[in-house]
């Protein structure tokens, strides 16, 4: 099971959306007998909407799994590729999984492997005529690394693993490593953390060689470091307890923005509500990284975000909570954060997990299928209380744009104010309510119609009066507040 510089340091704004959430559904409850329980690692999709994973537990041999979950009209279906032993095949895989253009599985276990020390294994699952192949790419003896439990990715056109170890190495602080797959030329090759540079990477380095550890650094409280391959690590930023967060998890997102690098993140513990932060790195114009605070957790909106983030194609973020959300305690989210004016971050909760049978304690990050549902993995919770596989369809933002006519008016004169709430996937359903509000007063509703409400009153007093609409929301529509209509009435016969 996971443990738990140069900067310009900003505050970004946030909100929390007063919107419902989208809808979950699970598609494989694990018994913790032999198909599996347990997954503290997210899953990963095959070209075919195949869904793969890793369970720590169970198995024919109660050392753990690696699973494929298969769709079909009635359901989803679980098969068991593979049972680990707790020998030399290693044991408690808990990291994730990544998929080649061949349909070859990579992986690693935390446990297992060479018997007196017990840290870990790099494995391959290569499919062959209806079955699966397993292969040790490397046995870990603690001085090359220990308990690798990050996120696999391949490097150099598919030809070596590429991830990290929580321990061992030099210091004992982890190491950043890279194993040739079958067939490929070369060998294992490690870097081990040392000194200030961090300690713990939970979380895998992503493409332009940048990770986080949980640990360490000048206040021991997490790193960011870039390893520069061939020479040695340089830190990119210090966490330390305050408003930004601490003991960074996951792995960093990396985007460009209008030219811009950019990279996301979260953190376990800290921020302005104490529960974590979701943050973001922007390269400077010298070639430093700026950091900000997306959002802080408090609890209710989710707490301890143990995973990376994702990002859809309008720039919204998307991750996980272990804990938190509105049924507290171990439940935990999915959360949406959605970018809007002046760098303000708004979070809208796509799910609460209740920790009964929908699932709990959110170890692992979400991906997407192309429709742009959520799939990912609970640690607890089910029918049985060994885990689940979830998906999330989330609910849609919505935007509401408010007019009025005529504008201005005269006293005692009939205004219309007419709403149009618009999405990405549409307009919301034909019937829902419209609120017309001057301030906290609820002037009158109307009901959508195509996408449009109306309401009309002649009840407005001279003056300037401040009009809004507020579109209340559903589980695919976000709610939202429109622009505000200053409303200009003037005496009659004037």
């Amino acid at each position: 099971m996971r443990a738990k510089a140069f900067l310009v340091l900003t505050f970004v704004l946030f909100a929390i959306s007063s919107g419902l959430a989208g809808t979950q559904k699970v598609l494989y409850a694990f018994t913790g007998g032999a198909d599996g329980g347990q997954p503290y690692a997210g899953v990963i999709f095959d070209p075919a909407g195949n869904l793969y994973g890793v369970t720590q537990a169970g198995g024919a041999y109660n050392k753990g799994t690696v699973f494929e979950l298969s769709p079909s009209k009635d359901g989803w279906t679980e098969t068991v590729l593979y049972s680990f032993t707790g020998g030399t095949d290693g044991s408690e895989p808990v990291g994730g999984l990544t998929i080649d253009t061949s349909g070859n599985l990579y992986g690693t276990t935390e446990s297992g492997g060479d018997q007196l020390v017990q840290c870990g294994t790099v494995f391959e699952l290569a499919p062959a005529a209806g079955n699966w192949t397993f292969t040790a790419l490397h046995t870990f003896d603690g001085t090359d690394g220990c308990a690798p439990v990050a996120n696999v990715s391949l490097a150099y056109t598919e030809t070596y693993i590429q991830s990290t170890t929580a321990s061992g190495g030099k210091s004992n602080q982890g190491i950043t490593f890279q194993v040739p797959v079958v067939g490929q030329p070369g060998n294992f090759s490690y870097e081990s953390l040392t000194g200030n540079v961090g300690s713990g990477p939970f979380g895998n380095m992503n493409a332009w060689s940048y990770g986080t550890t949980s640990f360490g650094g000048s206040y021991g409280r997490g790193t960011i470091y870039e390893y520069l391959w061939g020479r040695h690590f340089a830190t990119t930023h210090v966490f330390n307890v305050g408003k930004e967060g601490y003991d960074p998890y996951g792995d960093l997102l990396t985007q460009v923005i209008d030219g811009v690098d950019v990279m996301d993140g979260t953190t376990n513990i800290g921020g302005v509500g104490g529960r974590g932060t979701a943050y973001r790195l922007t390269q400077t114009e010298k070639g430093g990284w700026a950091l900000s605070v997306l959002h802080s957790f408090s609890g209710l909106d989710g707490d301890g975000p143990g995973a990376g983030l994702i990002v859809d194609s309008a720039g919204n973020l998307y991750g996980t909570t272990m804990f938190g959300g509105a049924n507290a305690g171990y439940a935990g989210t999915v959360f949406e954060l959605t970018p809007g004016a002046k760098n303000k971050w708004t979070e809208i909760l796509q799910y609460s997990f209740s920790g009964g049978t929908d699932g709990g304690v959110i170890t692992s990050g979400v991906v997407f299928d192309t429709a742009g549902n959520l799939y990912g993995t609970a640690s607890t919770g089910g029918a049985h209380n060994q885990g689940v596989v979830y998906e999330v369809t989330p609910s849609a933002a919505t935007t509401t744009t408010l007019t009025s006519s005529p504008n201005p008016s005269t006293h005692d004169q009939a205004v219309i104010f007419t709403a149009v709430v618009a999405s990405k996937i549409g307009a919301p359903p034909d019937g829902e309510t419209v609120s017309f509000m001057k301030g906290k007063t609820v002037l009158g509703t109307g009901s959508l119609s195509g996408g449009s409400a109306s309401f009309t009153t002649a009840k407005l007093p001279v003056g300037t009066d401040s009009i809004t609409a507020i579109y209340g929301g559903d589980s695919n529509f976000d709610a939202s507040t429109s622009n505000v209509v200053a409303q200009v009435v003037e005496k009659a016969g004037t």
